[in-house]
């Protein structure tokens, strides 16, 4: 029997209600029961069912580009000398007409633990290296190069560089350390640029920041979106497809900044800096039953 709570869980387990059936599709079209088999999920843990369900919500996005459209609750009934019966106690036939308000907001705190070049590690002495250079904003959740700077670069520093704009870096957090940090960076990247947009095609703002020995910044950012889910999912979801330049092709999704930092004086040939990030993200997510088309009227004309 699982553990935890079950939703719609009576004194009995599995008295309310006994599985799901959900037909995925896309709004508008008929299902195509003969390429995909519904899909059922059982009552048990709430864990359980979550991540059952966002496993299939998210597969099947990517394999066929479709969503819930319809879902059909049943309870199972066991009556002695009877056998087992199975009724249906709610059915939606309007899943792809919910409309959901989702929002995420992301807070940043990065603190500069920078050490000295002399003996003391002592990261707020007045001797401690103070850095400085660049907050750069994007349209899309990741940077992309722009595909004109891209052409200008021997293969390996091509291929090095663009792993900043690969969607699979640490999708779950949203923090990719170190993304330039390569052996073959190009020179003009060895310093914050002051012109982004000849090198990143979806660049918006560019502000200077610096932070003084054991300082920190805070930064905050929100993506926030109404639509249904089919709507939603083109915005959010990654996509498995490979554009012409060999990455994944990233949908709009919300905005993403890049930070790029260097010693503010250098006293050596080696100045290693050092930060400390703290991330945190407040997900909100509301749901509106859709409503049915209505039903067209006829009126006699006498």
């Amino acid at each position: 029997m699982p553990t935890g709570p079950q939703i719609g869980a009576g004194p009995q387990y599995g008295q309310i209600w006994h599985y799901m059936t959900i037909t995925f599709g896309r709004p508008g079209a008929e299902p195509d029961f003969n390429s995909y088999t519904p899909f059922q999920l059982t009552n048990g843990s709430i864990e359980d069912m979550v991540y059952a369900l966002r496993v299939e919500l998210q597969n099947v996005w990517i394999d066929r580009n479709m969503v819930p459209v319809s879902l059909i609750v049943t309870a199972r009934n066991t009556i002695s000398g009877a056998g087992t019966t199975h009724a249906h106690v709610f059915r939606d036939d309007f899943v792809y007409k919910n409309t959901y308000a989702f929002e995420c907001k992301s807070n940043f705190k990065v603190n500069n633990t920078t050490l000295s070049n002399s003996d003391n590690s002592n990261v707020n002495a007045v001797d401690a290296n103070p850095i400085d250079g660049r907050i750069y904003t994007f349209r899309n959740r990741v940077p992309v190069f722009s595909p004109s700077y891209l052409v200008g670069l021997t293969n390996p520093q091509r291929e090095e560089i663009t792993d900043i704009s690969a969607i699979d870096q640490d999708f779950d957090t949203g923090v990719n350390y170190d993304p330039l940090l390569t052996t073959s960076i190009p020179h003009e990247l060895n310093a914050p640029p002051l012109r982004p947009a000849v090198l990143f095609k979806n660049a918006k703002t560019s502000t200077p920041v610096m932070f003084a020995p054991g300082g920190y910044k805070m930064f905050s950012m929100r993506f926030s979106k109404e639509a249904t889910m089919y709507t939603l999912f083109k915005s959010l979801c990654p996509v498995d497809s490979i554009g012409t330049d060999g990455l994944e092709i990233t949908p709009p999704g919300g905005d993403s900044f890049l930070m790029c930092l260097k010693p503010t004086i250098r006293v050596g040939s080696n100045n290693d800096m050092a930060l400390h990030t703290q991330a945190e993200f407040v997900y909100r997510c509301n749901v509106k039953a859709g409503k049915p088309a209505k039903l067209p009227t006829v009126q006699e004309i006498n």
